[in-house]
């Protein structure tokens, strides 16, 4: 398992047969948390996708359905970019981890695997507060 503070590709097991290619997600040490939450977006355009923000606490596997899309990152660590362009593929964001998603091709679809139920108590959407936060 890698450092959970910082964030990284995670590859997600894949069975290929002629009918086409199957990864499940679940609570089998795949992922370094147990799954409270997904959610998605879809028909994503070239561009910035969902909401810049950070939790204070949740931890996310962020996976691109279709398409590829770039994850860029930024916390105590410093700051990474983290490309997608496979569905057997999720980039781990630890909390305090300020992200930036982007689609890089038209039509994607992201898939968010998240490790708490939504609390708008535990999310950071101004980004200056989120800079005073980690320089403390």
């Amino acid at each position: 398992m890698m450092d959970q503070l910082i964030p990284y590709i995670i590859n997600i097991p894949k069975v290929e047969d002629y009918r086409g290619n199957l990864s499940v997600l679940c609570d089998s040490g795949v992922l370094p948390f147990e799954i409270a939450r997904t959610y998605w977006h879809t028909n994503l355009q070239v561009g910035e996708v969902g909401y810049p923000a950070a939790k204070y606490t949740t931890r996310e596997v962020v996976v691109a359905l279709y398409g590829s899309i770039e994850i860029e990152t930024e916390g105590k660590s410093g700051f990474k970019t983290l490309r997608l362009e496979r569905p057997d593929q999720g980039a781990y964001i630890p909390p305090m981890t300020w992200r930036r998603i982007y689609s890089c091709s038209e039509n994607a679809a992201v898939l968010i695997v998240a490790s708490a139920l939504c609390d708008p108590v535990d999310c950071i959407t101004d980004y200056h507060k989120f800079q005073d936060l980690i320089s403390e």
